[in-house]
């Protein structure tokens, strides 16, 4: 079992994590609406969220995820 990183918050990068791929959006940032929440845990290795708090490493806001570059 993974004890996973040492990051004190989930970790996200635009360049490792590709959600028009994992989620088959093609590019449209607003299927979700601003208080919606995605499950992205089946999607990444553990080591990208913390081991500390994981409530917060289950779900991340869609809102957040939004402003990266699609």
């Amino acid at each position: 079992m993974s004890t996973g990183s040492q990051r004190d918050k989930p970790y996200f990068k635009e360049s490792d994590l590709k959600f028009n791929r994992l989620l088959g959006v093609s590019g449209q940032s607003n299927i979700f609406s601003e208080n919606s929440h995605v499950n992205v845990q089946a999607y990444l290795p553990t080591d990208y969220f913390s081991s500390s708090n994981p409530t917060d490493s289950m779900e991340a806001n869609f809102n957040d995820i939004n402003e990266w570059t699609w």
